[in-house]
């Protein structure tokens, strides 16, 4: 069993291939002191159904393997703020699910990246706000969410914030040729 002596919480992503069992192996392997894990494969819809005994085996190496801590990270097509009625539905319905997993897998913690508007920002916020908390009330137990989100993209003074390839402007309000 690996124990580190620093307080702090030094992990990564850690895979799940094999089952889901073999993550704090893999964290430990690398020096870890914490791991995060996807729960399911995390670019795609399918919701797989954990039996006791792979929840088992995964609390079992968690509690053997001396990693202080787990977090899981939902999957990347969630999005409870789409304007879009059944995305919406489908999307509370994922996380809903991943906090089962977290719950059954006595992960306290999971990462969600707030959905996206996409057309009116208000409005995009309330859905989310709406969705999550459908979300929470779904699933009973102590498992938190944190919200994760990109920052916005740095552009450099002389480029047209505008422009998706990011070309300098000259100024009048036109962009130099994208370069070839």
């Amino acid at each position: 069993m690996h124990r580190s002596a620093t307080p702090e919480l030094l992990g990564a992503h850690v895979s799940i291939q094999g089952g889901v069992d073999t993550a704090p192996e893999r964290g430990v392997a690398m020096g870890a002191t914490a791991i995060q894990v996807f729960t399911k494969t995390p670019n795609q819809w399918r919701e797989p159904t954990l039996g006791r005994e792979a929840r088992t085996a995964f609390r079992l190496a968690m509690a053997n393997s001396g990693l202080r801590g787990v977090i899981s990270h939902d999957s990347y097509p969630i999005n409870p703020a789409s304007p879009d009625p059944a995305l919406r539905a489908r999307s509370v319905a994922a996380f809903t699910a991943e906090r089962g997993r977290c719950r059954d897998l006595e992960i306290r913690q999971v990462v969600s990246h707030p959905g996206n508007y996409i057309d009116d920002r208000d409005l995009g916020l309330r859905r989310n706000a709406l969705g999550y908390a459908r979300c929470l009330r779904a699933v009973s137990g102590p498992v938190k969410g944190l919200a994760a989100h990109a920052r916005p993209p740095v552009h450099r003074r002389d480029q047209d914030p505008g422009d998706p390839q990011g070309r300098p402007s000259r100024g009048d309000g036109s962009q130099d040729a994208a370069p070839t």
